[in-house]
């Protein structure tokens, strides 16, 4: 090869190997891969330099002894030095062991396959001008009235690799308007790698969704979602799941499941007065059938059922205005609706827990007041003026608060129990979050009557 025949050495034929050494060693060096023969290589290379260096040193009289002999290269097939330069991941991960004349090598391959290109597009736009013109047709738009309906739900093929990446999936994303809203910006939402799957996938990034839909103004969690968006999200997810299996559809395990789910609450008389109380259970029941595969279990749904009915009756029977109001004795009449009465008639036996401290049975204890612990009244017929200031919470705007604002679960406060709101749940006697105010563990119990 031109160029290396200035060195005298390497024409010689008697002069010593210093990589090639034995056959052996040869074909232990055709064993090793790609990384290895690059690694050996450039170190060849740094120490060819240096003889190199040292034998022009001598050359021009600076140097007493003359260099040794340069080393043989590991030989590396050039099909594996273009699998290097064409894989960006193989490049960045081999890139510190590249030699100079390897890497010159990349350039010039790139700018011949770049001039390529350019020609062949030369050539296609010398072709094109020379056939003649054709008229472009226009394709047949269809338009869709409004008054038409709701537009018929469609689910990019990307929800499908996120699902199964994320089998613990929320049912906020099925809404109507976040179908749509994902649909139309589906191709500047942001993707996480999935670096455990094979593949490793690229797929929507939960996170980063739910941010991007609350800026959008949608619903951006789970329980967020009120009772049509719910509903809606409902019939939309599990049509999702219907077509996840092409084969089975509808009669595949998980759409068998969400139909029981979600039907469950449905079928129940006055669902919708129930749904804030449901919601949370539906949620958790939701995530342990994706994380843990349960299969729907009706006596679970049953007794979940019951003591949202009876966290419900509670409220109807304490506080049975939607916000509680201070200002004086209540003037408020029982609900009048039948399905609420018939829940107040039977929350005793919905619930074995009671909130008040029961008396004797010839004497009824008296109520008392959540906000002075007072007995003789109630926390909604409380008067600052006749029964004094609370004891610690405060009353905003007609609900029972901490002194930063914030809204105070009334419920745990009464049975030391909650069916997971997000309110604060603190003693309202002395704002401690370790004990409830009915088990009075910072006041004395005052008497039954």
């Amino acid at each position: 090869m031109k160029g290396f025949q200035s060195y005298p050495s390497l024409g010689r034929a008697d002069r010593p190997r210093k990589t090639h050494k034995t056959e052996e060693i040869i074909a232990l060096y055709k064993k090793l891969d790609i990384g290895l023969r690059l690694k050996l290589n450039f170190r060849i290379d740094k120490e060819n330099r240096k003889r190199r260096e040292k034998s022009l040193e001598f050359q021009l009289g600076q140097a007493e002894e003359d260099a040794s002999d340069i080393a043989s290269f590991v030989s590396i097939a050039t099909k594996s030095l273009e699998n290097i330069r064409k894989d960006p991941t193989i490049f960045e991960r081999l890139k510190d062991w590249l030699t100079t004349e390897t890497l010159s090598f990349f350039r010039l391959r790139n700018e011949e396959e770049e001039g390529e290109r350019h020609g062949g597009r030369t050539r296609d736009r010398d072709e094109v001008g020379e056939r003649p013109k054709k008229k472009r047709k226009t394709e047949k738009v269809v338009l869709i009235p409004r008054s038409a309906g709701p537009r018929e739900i469609v689910f990019d093929a990307l929800l499908y690799d996120t699902i199964d990446a994320f089998p613990v999936f929320p049912l906020f994303l099925f809404t109507n308007k976040n179908l749509e809203l994902i649909n139309t910006h589906m191709p500047e939402l942001k993707r996480a790698k999935i670096s455990h799957i094979e593949g490793k996938p690229h797929v929507l990034d939960l996170k980063e969704i739910a941010k991007w839909i609350k800026e959008a103004g949608g619903p951006y969690c789970d329980n967020q979602l009120d009772f049509i968006q719910w509903s809606q999200a409902a019939k939309n997810f599990y049509n999702f799941e219907c077509s996840r299996d092409e084969e089975l559809g509808k009669d595949a395990p998980r759409p068998l499941f969400y139909v029981d789910h979600f039907a469950f609450f449905l079928n129940q008389q006055d669902s919708e007065d129930y749904f804030s109380y449901w919601l949370n259970v539906e949620i958790r029941l939701r995530k342990d059938h994706q994380s843990k595969l349960y299969a729907f279990d009706i006596d679970t749904y049953g007794k979940e059922w019951t003591l949202v009915r009876a966290e419900r009756a509670a409220d109807v029977k304490y506080f049975p205005l939607p916000s509680l109001t201070f200002s004086g004795p209540s003037k408020t009449q029982p609900p009048k609706a039948p399905a609420l009465l018939s829940v107040v008639q039977t929350a005793s036996s919905l619930t074995t827990q009671k909130p008040f401290s029961q008396g004797s049975k010839e004497k009824t204890a008296a109520p008392c007041c959540l906000g002075c612990a007072t007995r003789g009244h109630k926390l909604d017929a409380h008067d600052d003026t006749k029964h004094g200031p609370f004891r610690w919470a405060q009353n905003i705007r007609g609900v029972i608060s901490t002194p930063g604002g914030k809204s105070i679960c009334w419920y745990w406060n009464l049975q030391g129990r909650c069916r997971g709101c997000d309110k604060e749940h603190c003693c309202t006697f002395c704002g401690s979050s370790s004990h409830y105010a009915f088990k009075w563990e910072c006041l004395t119990q005052p008497s039954l009557v």
